[in-house]
């Protein structure tokens, strides 16, 4: 899978910039078969003299974001990067019908929630509320407690 630039997030402050700058310059230059230790020329003057000698544009163009990526990737910290991604766990007892009431419950929940100014209104989505939260919560336990719910594959 390819590491998509647009979709990375990079940590940057004026050191790192500097920094950017520099690993730009030498991967251009490594790449050109230049020493980068020298003071040759500035950046801008290195890449016109890169793209108005090749005739593939649409190639330069690519290498160019490829420089880019590598020189992001050297010079700068990802954002996120050192956070532990987890994927989403699912219990093996878990059903569909048993999403469709939690759904049905937090409908519910929203919909007391956000009843105001009228106090029959409100104690009757509490009703619903709290009659659909017990319908919801007595399968997951039927489920949890099943001695049959995991079988050996």
């Amino acid at each position: 899978m390819e590491d998509n630039i647009q979709n990375t997030h990079y940590i940057t402050n004026k050191n790192s910039l500097a920094k950017f700058q520099g690993n730009v310059q030498q991967i251009v230059m490594t790449q050109q078969g230049k020493n980068h230790d020298t003071e040759t020329e500035n950046l801008e003057e290195t890449f016109s003299s890169i793209i108005t000698a090749e005739l593939d544009i649409e190639k330069r163009i690519d290498e160019f974001g490829e420089v880019i990526k590598l020189a992001c990737n050297k010079s700068f910290q990802k954002h996120g990067a050192t956070k532990k991604i987890t994927a989403h766990k699912t219990v093996p007892w878990w059903t569909q019908e048993l999403t469709v009431l939690r759904k049905r419950t937090d409908a519910q929940s929203r919909l007391y929630q956000r009843t105001r100014n009228n106090d029959d209104l409100t104690e009757k989505r509490k009703a619903q509320y709290s009659e659909g939260k017990a319908k919801y919560a007595a399968p997951i336990k039927r489920k949890k407690l099943d001695p049959g719910r995991c079988t050996a594959t």
